[in-house]
């Protein structure tokens, strides 16, 4: 969710990161701001599914977590 610096929401999204190894890449772009200041909140929803083969062996992740690696303001 990006908020202006009067806390009113400008947009919210989900996105869905779920990779079977560490990647990185552009995952979230904002509309175009004007100068000023602003609060990015990133939250991990903490839901993700499994599946299973024909002999009932669930596959899927055990957890879930986001890292930030970079915030690139132009």
């Amino acid at each position: 969710t990006l908020f202006n610096e009067s806390g009113k929401i400008l947009t919210t999204t989900i996105v869905d990161m779920y990779c079977k190894y560490a990647t990185s890449s552009l995952i979230f772009c904002s509309p175009i701001l004007k100068r000023g200041k602003y609060t990015l909140d990133i939250m991990v929803m903490g839901e993700h599914s499994n599946w299973s083969d024909k002999r009932k062996a669930n596959y899927g992740s055990v957890g879930n977590t986001v890292s930030v690696e970079k915030i690139w303001i132009r």
